[in-house]
Protein backbone atom coordinates (compact mmCIF):
# COMPACT_ATOMS: atom_id res chain seq x y z
CA UNK A 1 0.00 0.00 0.00
CA UNK A 2 1.30 3.43 -0.96
CA UNK A 3 1.66 6.28 1.66
CA UNK A 4 -0.99 9.17 1.23
CA UNK A 5 -0.26 12.07 -0.73
CA UNK A 6 1.10 14.83 2.45
CA UNK A 7 -0.82 18.14 1.95
CA UNK A 8 0.47 21.43 4.09
CA UNK A 9 -2.60 23.43 4.68
CA UNK A 10 -0.98 27.38 5.73
CA UNK A 11 -3.80 29.85 6.90
CA UNK A 12 -3.46 32.20 9.70
CA UNK A 13 -6.93 31.69 10.14
CA UNK A 14 -7.56 28.37 12.59
CA UNK A 15 -11.32 27.52 11.15
CA UNK A 16 -10.32 28.16 7.90
CA UNK A 17 -7.25 25.96 7.79
CA UNK A 18 -8.92 22.96 10.14
CA UNK A 19 -12.43 22.84 7.41
CA UNK A 20 -9.58 22.70 4.65
CA UNK A 21 -7.56 20.26 6.17
CA UNK A 22 -10.93 18.11 7.30
CA UNK A 23 -11.86 18.18 3.49
CA UNK A 24 -8.71 17.13 2.28
CA UNK A 25 -8.32 14.33 5.04
CA UNK A 26 -11.74 13.06 3.70
CA UNK A 27 -10.35 12.14 0.64
CA UNK A 28 -7.78 10.42 1.74
CA UNK A 29 -4.50 12.91 1.88
CA UNK A 30 -2.57 13.09 4.99
CA UNK A 31 -2.68 16.65 6.21
CA UNK A 32 -0.35 19.27 8.38
CA UNK A 33 -1.93 22.52 9.28
CA UNK A 34 0.39 25.83 9.57
CA UNK A 35 -0.87 29.33 11.06
CA UNK A 36 1.53 30.91 8.64
CA UNK A 37 4.83 31.89 6.68
CA UNK A 38 6.81 31.77 9.85
CA UNK A 39 5.85 27.95 10.61
CA UNK A 40 5.39 27.20 7.08
CA UNK A 41 9.76 25.96 6.70
CA UNK A 42 9.09 23.54 9.94
CA UNK A 43 5.69 21.95 8.70
CA UNK A 44 7.90 21.26 5.34
CA UNK A 45 11.13 19.68 7.53
CA UNK A 46 8.83 17.80 9.66
CA UNK A 47 7.51 15.94 6.73
CA UNK A 48 7.77 16.73 3.01
CA UNK A 49 4.21 17.54 1.32
CA UNK A 50 3.47 16.59 -2.25
CA UNK A 51 1.64 20.19 -2.73
CA UNK A 52 1.00 23.22 -0.13
CA UNK A 53 -2.40 24.86 -0.23
CA UNK A 54 -1.57 28.66 0.71
CA UNK A 55 -4.04 31.35 1.52
CA UNK A 56 -3.05 34.77 0.75
CA UNK A 57 -4.06 37.13 3.55
CA UNK A 58 -1.69 36.51 6.74
CA UNK A 59 0.27 38.54 8.85
CA UNK A 60 4.19 39.31 8.87
CA UNK A 61 4.41 37.45 5.17
CA UNK A 62 1.60 37.65 3.01
CA UNK A 63 0.93 34.31 0.65
CA UNK A 64 2.69 36.31 -2.24
CA UNK A 65 5.48 36.64 0.02
CA UNK A 66 5.36 33.12 0.61
CA UNK A 67 5.03 31.93 -2.90
CA UNK A 68 8.11 33.85 -3.87
CA UNK A 69 10.00 32.12 -1.01
CA UNK A 70 8.84 28.54 -1.92
CA UNK A 71 9.99 29.46 -5.51
CA UNK A 72 13.13 30.72 -4.47
CA UNK A 73 14.27 27.35 -2.45
CA UNK A 74 15.54 24.63 -4.07
CA UNK A 75 14.14 22.22 -1.90
CA UNK A 76 10.55 23.10 -2.43
CA UNK A 77 10.64 25.21 -5.98
CA UNK A 78 8.89 22.56 -7.57
CA UNK A 79 5.74 21.63 -5.33
CA UNK A 80 2.63 22.41 -6.46
CA UNK A 81 1.69 25.13 -4.80
CA UNK A 82 -2.47 26.14 -4.81
CA UNK A 83 -3.90 29.65 -3.54
CA UNK A 84 -6.76 29.72 -1.59
CA UNK A 85 -8.25 33.31 -1.27
CA UNK A 86 -11.07 35.62 -0.77
CA UNK A 87 -8.87 37.93 -3.02
CA UNK A 88 -10.61 37.73 -6.56
CA UNK A 89 -9.44 40.94 -8.55
CA UNK A 90 -7.51 39.59 -11.52
CA UNK A 91 -4.69 41.84 -10.47
CA UNK A 92 -4.19 39.38 -7.62
CA UNK A 93 -4.84 35.88 -9.45
CA UNK A 94 -2.42 37.12 -11.74
CA UNK A 95 0.13 38.27 -9.39
CA UNK A 96 -0.50 34.75 -8.09
CA UNK A 97 0.84 32.95 -11.57
CA UNK A 98 3.40 35.47 -12.16
CA UNK A 99 5.38 34.54 -8.84
CA UNK A 100 4.21 30.65 -9.66
CA UNK A 101 0.90 29.36 -8.52
CA UNK A 102 -0.23 26.05 -9.81
CA UNK A 103 -3.73 27.03 -9.39
CA UNK A 104 -6.06 29.74 -7.71
CA UNK A 105 -9.21 29.08 -6.07
CA UNK A 106 -11.19 31.75 -4.57
CA UNK A 107 -13.31 32.00 -1.34
CA UNK A 108 -16.28 31.21 -0.43
CA UNK A 109 -15.25 27.90 -2.81
CA UNK A 110 -16.50 24.77 -3.23
CA UNK A 111 -14.09 21.92 -1.21
CA UNK A 112 -15.70 19.35 -4.10
CA UNK A 113 -13.56 21.93 -6.72
CA UNK A 114 -10.31 22.47 -4.23
CA UNK A 115 -10.37 18.64 -4.17
CA UNK A 116 -10.40 18.22 -7.65
CA UNK A 117 -7.77 20.93 -7.72
CA UNK A 118 -5.42 19.06 -5.24
CA UNK A 119 -6.24 15.58 -6.81
CA UNK A 120 -4.83 16.77 -10.39
CA UNK A 121 -1.81 18.33 -9.39
CA UNK A 122 -0.86 15.35 -7.42
CA UNK A 123 -1.26 13.21 -10.01
CA UNK A 124 0.52 15.25 -12.35
CA UNK A 125 3.47 15.10 -10.20
CA UNK A 126 3.15 11.48 -10.03
CA UNK A 127 2.38 11.78 -5.51
CA UNK A 128 -1.19 9.67 -5.93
Amino acid sequence: MSQAPHIVVVDDEQPAREMVGEYLRMHGYAVSLCEGGKSLRECIAKQPPDLIVLDLNMPHFDGFEVLAAVRQSPATAALPVVLLSARQQEVDILRGFSLGADDYVAKPFSPVELVARVKRLVRRRGAA
